[in-house]
């Protein structure tokens, strides 16, 4: 089952989540209004709005940039 950002207001879930897990990478639903300094975006690029972090067994991942991106798309969210 995907994990999402829920928000911590209790407003509606009318509202997407600005990323979830898929299992076998991370979705960013806004992840075309968030900066990716290290490039770990790798599907969805030409995409108006969404992007996406997919992840292999073999994917060595940064995990600091991560959770940098994903604190970004929480930040992002709450400004929402």
């Amino acid at each position: 089952m995907p994990t999402c950002w829920a928000p911590s207001d209790g407003s509606s879930w009318e509202r997407r989540p600005a990323w979830s897990s898929s299992g076998s990478g991370l979705t960013f639903f806004q992840g075309a209004s968030l900066g990716d300094p290290a490039g770990l975006f790798t599907s969805s690029l030409d995409g108006k709005v969404r992007r996406a972090v997919d992840i292999t067994q073999d994917h060595v991942l940064d995990e600091a940039a991560l959770a940098d991106l994903v604190r970004a798309a929480v930040a992002f969210n709450e400004k929402a």
